[in-house]
């Protein structure tokens, strides 16, 4: 019996004196998360994936990430937030689902949507900037400078450069930009505009020689300059179109570089004119473009640096669907009655010149090196044909083509008028028309061995410039 209340007396006491156990209650509580960011995105570049968080107990264990529904992995735990880079490959709206969990099981998720964009590739294009007009202008007096520039995305600036020197930005007008300037004194100055995009991409335009003279002073002779309008008739349907070449002349008959030239008819607001190249180049040639839609004939006129050049030229628009009698400066063939060959008198072209004479183009190579396409030729009658005196056949332009003889061994360059010289070397060939100036070469038949005339030999490239002679003769009737 004692035994047994000594146990018992034992557990009494154990069950008094032991502290009492206190058990926490369980975290019932939710993580708690905020919308997602960013809602957009472009393809293949990096975002940071982001969206707020908190937990009321304090046990936040790990983030995971699903991007349409696909597990994409962990996520990093921060602050107050969870984030975590990722890469979207292509355009779209992706679900993307972020879920939280603490360290006892309970979780909370939220999603959102991403719009995906293409990506934009940087802005590489340059900008186009056009030649400041006008090139001539009095010391004294404020002239406004005009210069057209263009960008696939937008211009943002025009600088104006005078000799070098920054003067201050244009006044920019949506696709051309203006700057008021003074010239004190009067010389021949450079000038040039400077125009970036939004990217930063920058252009320089052309430089002009801007001729600043005294009242009263002017290089361009009225007398000595002139002009032609090729062809002398076209249709008046708008789209036919007749070439104002102007050739600017100083008193000594020279040509005057860097003139603005403007042109018109006798019909003002009824014809169609625009620029081809309304400033001069070194050869002192500008050129206009001439359409109308209402039949008739009207005068042109070209204003060279403010002088009003004498010489005038008559351009007929002929309502009827077709050309009259070809004037000078005209390209003209025979009408062909319909299943000839390629040698029948009709495949020929010539040239109507000034001195009412025709002459042919041996071939279409002569012809492309003067013209670009046939659109000008004038059908006429084998009566209009046979009225007009033959003279030589029209030569190779200046500059343009190497040519030789078929039974000569020699390459020649085309000079003025068809003077042929003779390329000694293949080294000059080389300085003068590149490592392929082979392919540049092309064959006359013997039977034009007459249509040309020699001069003297090119041993090096010093002694003969492409350019200059391509740029003397712009045209068949200065070239005759």
């Amino acid at each position: 019996m004692r035994s047994r209340f000594f146990v018992g007396s034992a557990f009494f006491a154990a069950c008094v004196l032991a502290p009492t156990l206190a058990f926490a209650a369980p975290d019932a509580s939710p993580p708690q998360l905020g919308a997602i960011s960013p809602t957009t995105a472009t393809v293949a570049r990096e975002l940071e994936l982001a969206a707020p968080v908190s937990d009321a107990g304090g046990n936040l264990s790990h983030c995971i990430v699903f991007v349409n529904n696909v597990y994409k992995g962990t996520m990093s735990i921060g602050t107050n937030r969870v984030y975590g880079p990722y890469i979207f490959y292509k355009p779209d709206t992706f679900t993307v689902r972020i879920k939280c969990f603490d360290t006892t099981g309970n979780e909370a998720e939220v999603s959102g949507a991403i719009n995906v964009a293409p990506a934009v590739a940087a802005d590489t294009s340059l900008p186009t900037v056009g030649k400041i007009e006008p090139v001539s202008t009095k010391p004294g007096i404020a002239t406004t400078f005009r210069v057209a520039y263009a960008d696939n995305v937008g211009v943002t600036a025009c600088e104006l450069y005078i000799n070098g020197t920054s003067k201050g930005l244009f006044v920019l007008k949506g696709s051309y930009a203006d700057y008021t300037y003074t010239f004190p004194n009067p010389g021949t100055y450079a000038m040039y505009a400077a125009c970036r995009d939004a990217a930063g991409n920058r252009v320089d335009g052309e430089e002009v020689r801007v001729l600043v003279t005294p009242e009263g002073a002017n290089p361009v002779s009225a007398t000595r300059s002139s002009l032609y309008v090729t062809p002398g008739q076209i249709l008046s349907d708008s789209k036919d179109g007749a070439e104002v070449v102007v050739f600017v002349r100083d008193e000594n008959g020279q040509p005057v570089r860097g003139v603005f030239v403007a042109v018109e008819t006798s019909r003002p607001g009824v014809d169609q004119i625009s620029p081809i190249q309304s400033v001069t180049g070194e050869d002192g040639v500008a050129k206009y473009r001439i359409r109308s839609a209402v039949p008739g004939t009207s005068t042109v006129r070209a204003y060279a640096n403010g002088v009003i050049l004498q010489a005038t030229a008559v351009l007929d628009m002929n309502f009827k669907g077709e050309r009259s009698v070809p004037q000078a400066g005209s390209l003209i063939k025979l009408t062909c009655p319909g299943g000839e060959g390629v040698n029948h008198p009709c495949r020929t072209v010539y040239y109507l010149s000034t001195d009412n004479k025709r002459r042919a183009f041996p071939h279409e190579k002569v012809f492309f090196t003067w013209y670009g396409n046939f659109s000008g030729v004038v059908e006429v009658s084998e009566g209009f044909m046979a009225a007009i005196p033959l003279e030589k056949n029209i030569v190779y332009r200046p500059g343009i083509k190497l040519v030789k003889f078929s039974t000569v061994p020699k390459v020649y360059a085309v000079g003025r008028a068809g003077q042929l010289r003779w390329v000694k070397t293949e080294e000059a060939a080389r300085q003068l028309y590149g490592d392929k100036w082979a392919q540049n070469v092309h064959d006359i038949a013997d039977a034009f061995y007459g249509d040309y005339s020699f001069g003297s030999d090119i041993a090096s490239g010093t002694d003969f410039n492409p350019a200059y002679e391509a740029n003397i003769a712009v045209t068949v009737e200065g070239n005759l």
